[in-house]
């Protein structure tokens, strides 16, 4: 939804690892990151960060806010708050990368001294788990979507249909002389 405020993919990746950090950083629950990060999503594929979405970037990122103010009072003076900025429409998507993207070393000093939570830890252990067994996956798939797969999985479903016609007479044979005994 944003792409065009990226100049490349890696950038696109930096600019997303950076604002993940500060939501670590700042212990940003789950449902905020979400929130603020669709929000952010939409003022950057908009070309401005002003109104519903920067008081969501405010509330649900605020180190991303504060990155972003700083880099703003630098362009127009110290003296101007991005609330007011953002309303004249001077906050751009541009601006909002290069201020996450500048403060990149900060972030990373800051995230490196912060210790991880549990849920962190169990994402990156997700994570890992996850790249680790991709071969398995590929390979996996690559049985699954074989000609030879779906005729196995073709045979087996005839087979059933006839095990369960053979088994539905076998009973029923059985079911008729109970009846005829009784």
């Amino acid at each position: 939804n944003a792409g065009d405020a990226f100049a490349s993919n890696n950038e696109t990746i930096l600019f997303a690892e950076n604002l993940n950090k500060l939501f670590a950083i700042a212990g940003t629950e789950q449902a905020s990151i979400a929130s603020a990060s669709l929000q952010l999503t939409q003022a950057l594929g908009s070309g401005v960060l002003q109104g519903d979405e920067l008081r969501s970037v405010r509330e649900g990122a605020s180190l991303a806010y504060k990155e972003i103010e700083k880099f703003a009072q630098g362009i127009y003076g110290a003296d101007k708050n991005l609330k007011d900025l953002a309303s004249e429409g001077k906050i751009t998507s541009d601006m909002v990368v290069a201020a996450i993207m500048g403060a990149g070393d900060t972030i990373d000093e800051t995230f490196n001294k912060t210790a991880i939570t549990g849920g962190q830890a169990w994402e990156m252990l997700k994570n890992t788990a996850v790249n680790a067994f991709r071969p398995v996956q590929d390979a996996i798939n690559r049985i699954i979507n074989s000609e030879t797969f779906a005729n196995i999985i073709n045979d087996l479903t005839t087979l059933m249909h006839i095990s369960g016609q053979v088994l539905g007479w076998v009973i029923g044979g059985f079911a008729d002389a109970f009846e005829w005994i009784g």
